[in-house]
């Protein structure tokens, strides 16, 4: 056997040992609220714990016209509330949401296209992975694994050479010990599933990956969310998304990121790199038991890359959920559907 090899397969071992100890003293000291979650890991394999990082662009993000926010002004240019709402909302950018459906090609063409025309940054949210199901709302997503890949490729494909920011399926590691608690097959295909993603996604050179990490109500703790990660893929090179579509606020989702990049480090990677969803975060107290459509929320912090002041490994705040953007009937949101723009509810945030 070469000494390089050796040398490969001693390293492999020594994360994956890294990776079990903090699966087991997340789960011992009690910090774990799932209690009997398994403690299921997949070693890192391909990624590349100490890969280079690549700093976003400073230009600015992507305005685009297929924004609900965006879409809802144009519709109703003489409401009262159009005015304010243009004005704080109306040249924000915000992310893409690519969901399954047969526009998501048709409406990525479009939106790169505005980004190239504009020298700006597309960010875009995958959201399709197979299996997701949150426990609450039931299944949202029916594609198989076969599918899926071939979704992911041909999104990879349009994307080509444009530089993006692509955030790697919400709620899908969040949710993955809920999911699969008794189910060792099924968590490993989910971790499979977003490294095929990663990997697929990094054939761009200009695409920049970061895996959704939740958020700061403690239903995953840190150290946990670290292991996750690694098993999909993060890296130095492959970053994480903390608070997408959530209310965290500032210090408090900062602490969550920071214990994330922490644990990752002391498993290896060695310098992790986060973004921030802002886009509902500005008001610094909230229920983190409430999460759909609380009432309350105000915006966060403008997305920015960046930013300044930062925080260790902070590539940018961004706006990955729209403000104003319905969870589903629930809360303040009630009668309405998942996606949909609700001007009262916006102009309540921007007040």
């Amino acid at each position: 056997m070469k000494p390089g090899r050796t040398s490969g397969i001693r390293k492999r071992r020594t994360a994956t040992l890294l990776a079990l100890m903090l699966a087991i003293l997340a789960t011992a000291t009690g910090n774990d609220p799932l209690g009997a979650a398994p403690l299921f890991t997949v070693p890192p394999t391909d990624s590349d714990a100490t890969g280079t990082h690549q700093p976003l662009p400073a230009a600015g993000f992507t305005v685009s016209p297929l924004s609900q926010t965006r879409v809802w002004l144009a519709a109703h240019p003489t409401d009262p509330r159009t005015p304010a709402l243009r004005a704080a909302l109306g040249a924000r950018p915000d992310a893409l949401w690519l969901t399954g459906t047969d526009r998501d090609l048709p409406n990525l063409t479009e939106f790169l296209a505005v980004a190239r025309s504009t020298a700006t940054t597309p960010v875009i949210a995958l959201y399709n992975i197979p299996g997701r199901d949150d426990g609450i709302t039931g299944p949202t997503a029916r594609i198989a694994a076969a599918g899926y890949r071939t979704w992911v490729d041909r999104i990879a494909s349009t994307i080509g050479r444009t530089g993006a920011i692509v955030v790697v399926e919400p709620d899908a590691l969040w949710l993955a010990d809920r999911q699969y608690r008794d189910d060792h097959t099924g968590f490993d295909d989910r971790l499979a599933t977003l490294r095929y993603a990663v990997t697929a996604l990094h054939r761009n050179p200009g695409t920049h990956v970061y895996l959704d990490a939740g958020t700061s109500s403690g239903s995953v703790t840190p150290d946990r969310m670290a292991v996750l990660l690694r098993g999909a893929g993060a890296s130095t090179r492959t970053g994480f998304a903390v608070n997408v579509s959530s209310f965290g606020p500032p210090a408090e989702i900062t602490a969550y990121a920071q214990r994330i990049r922490d644990a990752l480090m002391r498993a290896g990677v060695a310098d992790p790199h986060y973004i921030v969803d802002t886009s509902r975060n500005g008001n610094p107290v909230w229920d983190n038991n409430t999460w759909c459509n609380p009432p309350g929320r105000k915006i966060g912090s403008a997305p920015t890359a960046r930013p300044s002041p930062t925080a260790p490994g902070l590539d940018a705040n961004i706006w990955v959920k729209a403000p104003g953007t319905s969870d589903g009937s629930c809360g303040v949101g009630k009668g309405s559907s998942g996606g949909d723009f609700l001007p009262g509810v916006a102009m309540a945030m921007i007040r």
